[in-house]
């Protein structure tokens, strides 16, 4: 079970769209270097921001090789990562679906760690508001 995607099923799902996008159509990893469209703190599985650190760590203008995750991934990983792909294969990967997808993605991470951050101050200002109280 993937504990990530069970806990922020909708970023979970972004991610995969965008990185599924990503391996079907390499010419958006050099869209995401060249337009900085996406980090890897923009995704909120393990499994996403290293998959998409591999993907980043091409070189310009080569195409993304499966043979390297083969060395830097799990077998799990490897199979994961190509099931993203053959998932993708039949659907539309158009510039406006990476695109869409990716600000989605960046949203919905801020929005989450935001909600953390928040939390946090929720506490402390109730924590203040007792003290001053007693």
């Amino acid at each position: 079970m993937n504990r990530d995607f069970v806990k922020h099923p909708r970023a979970a799902r972004l991610e995969e769209t965008v990185l599924g996008v990503m391996l079907c159509c390499p010419e958006f990893i050099e869209k995401t270097k060249k337009e900085n469209l996406l980090s890897e703190d923009d995704f909120i599985t393990e499994f996403g921001a290293r998959l998409f650190g591999i993907m980043m760590g091409t070189e310009d203008g080569a195409s993304f090789d499966f043979t390297l995750m083969n060395e830097l991934m799990s077998s799990d990983e490897v199979s994961r990562a190509q099931k993203l792909l053959i998932e993708r294969t039949h659907l539309s990967n158009t510039d406006a679906v990476f695109v869409e997808n990716a600000a989605a993605l960046k949203k919905e991470t801020l929005r989450i760690k935001n909600k953390g951050s928040e939390t946090d101050g929720d506490l402390l200002e109730i924590i203040k508001r007792r003290r001053s109280e007693q």
